[in-house]
């Protein structure tokens, strides 16, 4: 594979990142609106709501992760060209294990669009976390707080009955 084939699926990557964010957030904001909005739910509808948005943001989470591992993948795959430029110059370096020269040689030429699609590592530096963690952990807080509005409303039908 050459360098632009991996930029290819880096943006494939992050578009379809994008995607898994859009669905959460139009999910999430439907059910909000639902609830904020509907006049005497019953308990049983609540319930329902909650179980299947358990399930849908479980499948969200486990996609977003799997999105960001083959990312993370991919990113350090296009790096180890580093590690191939480096080790060059040494005479008896085994660089079968280094990427082929083909797509190294591109490397200096796609580093910079490489970088904007890669996940980044300057959060860890910051916070702690990963670009990956970082987002499943906001995920998670999302998908949080969408169940605490729905049980905090089916406690109020709940005591409105």
């Amino acid at each position: 594979m050459h360098l632009s084939d991996y930029i290819s699926l880096l943006v494939s990557l992050k578009s379809t990142s994008l995607t898994i964010w859009g669905f959460l957030l139009t999910v999430s904001l439907g059910i909000v609106a639902f609830v904020g909005s509907a006049q005497k739910v019953k308990m049983k509808t609540y319930m329902f709501l909650s179980l299947l948005f358990i399930c849908f943001a479980a499948s969200n989470r486990f996609a977003l992760e799997r999105n960001f591992t083959a990312r993370e993948e991919i990113r350090d795959k296009i790096y180890s060209c580093e590690k191939y430029k480096k080790f060059e110059s040494l005479s008896g370096t085994d660089k079968a294990a280094l990427p082929k020269k083909t797509v190294c040689e591109e490397y200096e030429v796609n580093n910079l669009i490489f970088r904007s699609l890669a996940p980044r590592e300057e959060l860890k530096e910051l916070f702690g976390l990963s670009a990956k963690e970082a987002n499943i952990r906001f995920q998670e807080i999302v998908s949080v707080f969408v169940l605490v509005i729905l049980v905090l409303n089916m406690l109020q039908a709940n005591k409105n009955k």
